[in-house]
């Protein structure tokens, strides 16, 4: 049986269990290793525990298994939501603290096959009793029976996928074609209910995926029951796929002045924002977003997303077709930005929310890192690379928060974020730790030899535009956390140029240390897996650094 009482652990936190070494392992484990729920190992164990110990620094959370990919094959062996806020002296708990939670996970299994792969709605961040979520698209009627179809035919071979069956039967889960697809769409809508989600922005440029003349996804915006417009505002924000930022890597990991080509026959997704969301305050051209090159459009869509998790009534759902590309794309942004503002996961430094987002948001999200490296489609560095143009207060919860309430936000002092608090750990971590938390000798090793020489992050311009569940709680398991507190002298601030002396200094130091920290990995890995070009990232790297200003030889 699920508790519903969230417990606050306390005494003094951990310093830092992210080192540099910590960071190469995890970006060697994303680039050698494809991941799926049903064959992990004990690297994935590993990295699955860390997540979990950098969630609880700030939240009491929970967890809902996903054992050998019971539920979902491409999401995380444990889902974890965090339903208090405990790093703060008062503890905020989420409205699913005094919830039946078994609830949830019952949802989740009766309407895993409603999303395309198996890609059901899950919450990812807690902000102000809200949550930001995250899932694939809507399944098509042929999906959702092939599915089924399969798991009947090995109902026998799968415990888990038998006990599925068993809880299924209890929604009505069975059926033919339009019944089934019916029932699945209903469970779909009772778990965005209960999860109190209110916006639902859709990143497709399609209505619907079509293959072969097979339609082989939709989206709420086309469902012929109309069965989301009513509870739900949906947004249609199209948005690049994949395949586009192979461009991207092709102009040097340049974004400015790369433009989609919207006349294209498959993009025939119409941009709409309903009226009462777009924020007159942002003061941006909507209906010109076909001519807003990559960073125009990333931009403006953040500051859109943005604004609507803080002054939305309710809880916000980002999905794109499969879910694991430009969906992990916002989530990690928003994270790292309510991170950079001091909103979310305020005792993490930079190397540590750098290690949570490439780890939970990507990695064990099922973003298929091999794939896409091999096909040059560098969706994942732009990311991170993305982080330098939305460094400004523009872009702040802060401002927000003054506009709208007129009650002015704690300052990046009163955050007490101090540089201590967000440093990068230079110490190595113990022959023990190493042991414990996967860092292995010889990996730390490879990464100390790699770094013999100092590195430089990557700038883009010089001016950049502004399932064995707990016995003890059912399906669900009470997670103990620590609490936050100062990470010690142990910890040293990095070199940063920042060009910015003003109040959004702070907010600009932090994004771009995780984004320094990023490219000083990436780029080690890079090398090895993509395809063969024509000039060294590297040197291209190097040479654009020094160009702007970044590189150790230059005079500025």
């Amino acid at each position: 049986m699920a508790t519903s009482e969230p417990r606050k652990s306390g005494g003094r936190a951990d310093s830092s269990i992210v080192s540099m070494e910590c960071i190469y392992e995890l970006f060697e484990h994303c680039f050698k290793n494809p991941y799926k729920a049903s064959s992990s190992d004990r690297k994935v164990d590993i990295i699955q525990k860390r997540c979990l110990h950098l969630l609880g620094k700030d939240y009491e959370v929970k967890d809902v298994s996903n054992k050998n990919g019971a539920i979902s094959n491409h999401y995380p062996l444990d889902i974890y939501v965090p339903v208090a806020k405990v790093a703060s002296q008062e503890i905020e708990l989420s409205f699913l603290a005094d919830q039946d939670l078994d609830k949830l996970r019952d949802l989740m299994v009766s309407c895993r096959l409603a999303r395309c792969r198996q890609r059901f709605v899950v919450p990812v961040i807690f902000l102000e009793n809200k949550y930001i979520c995250r899932s694939a698209t809507l399944a098509s009627t042929a999906e959702i029976l092939g599915r089924s179809g399969m798991e009947w035919i090995g109902l026998f071979a799968s415990e888990e996928t038998q006990s599925l069956h068993q809880e299924e039967d209890k929604f009505g889960g069975s059926g033919g074609g339009n019944d089934l697809l019916t029932t699945q769409r209903s469970q779909d809508i009772k778990l965005l209910k209960h999860l109190r989600v209110s916006l639902i922005c859709d990143l497709m440029v399609e209505n619907k995926m079509v293959k072969f003349g097979v339609p082989v996804t939709s989206s709420e915006k086309v469902d012929k029951g109309q069965r989301y417009h009513t509870d739900f505002d949906l947004v249609s924000i199209p948005y690049p796929g994949c395949e586009f930022f192979k461009e991207y890597r092709e102009n040097d990991h340049l974004a400015q002045g790369l433009h989609y080509d919207w006349s294209q026959p498959m993009a025939d997704a119409d941009f709409n924002i309903p009226p009462g969301l777009c924020y007159r305050e942002l003061n941006i051209a909507w209906d010109a977003y076909k001519s807003w090159d990559l960073v125009e459009l990333t931009q403006n869509y953040m500051k859109f997303l943005i604004q609507s998790a803080i002054l939305g009534e309710g809880g916000m759902l980002i999905h794109c077709v499969s879910g694991w590309d430009r969906t992990p794309l916002f989530v990690s942004l928003l994270r790292l930005s309510l991170w950079a503002d001091g909103r979310v996961h305020q005792s993490l430094c930079a190397s540590e929310i750098l290690y949570l987002t490439v780890a939970y948001d990507w990695l064990l999200f099922g973003h298929q890192f091999l794939e896409r490296i091999s096909k040059g489609e560098a969706i994942f560095a732009f990311c991170f690379d993305f982080l330098q143009y939305i460094t400004s207060s523009e872009y702040s919860v802060g401002r927000i928060d003054r506009r709208h309430s007129g009650m002015l936000f704690q300052t990046d002092s009163d955050l007490k974020l101090d540089d201590e608090s967000i440093g990068i750990t230079q110490e190595s971590p113990t022959g023990n730790e190493m042991g414990q938390l996967g860092c292995s000798t010889s990996n730390a090793l490879a990464y100390k030899k790699s770094h013999s020489q100092p590195s430089q992050p990557l700038s883009v311009n010089s001016h950049p535009s502004e399932q064995n569940y707990s016995s003890s709680y059912g399906s669900w398991q009470v997670v103990h956390c620590v609490s936050s507190s100062d990470f010690g002298q142990n910890h040293t601030e990095p070199s940063v140029q920042s060009d910015d002396d003003g109040p959004e200094t702070s907010r600009h130091s932090r994004l771009t240390k995780v984004r320094r920290l990023f490219w000083e990995t990436y780029r080690q890995f890079s090398e090895e897996t993509s395809p063969s070009s024509t000039r060294s990232l590297t040197g291209l790297l190097s040479k654009i650094a020094t160009s702007v200003g970044m590189g150790g030889n230059s005079s500025n």
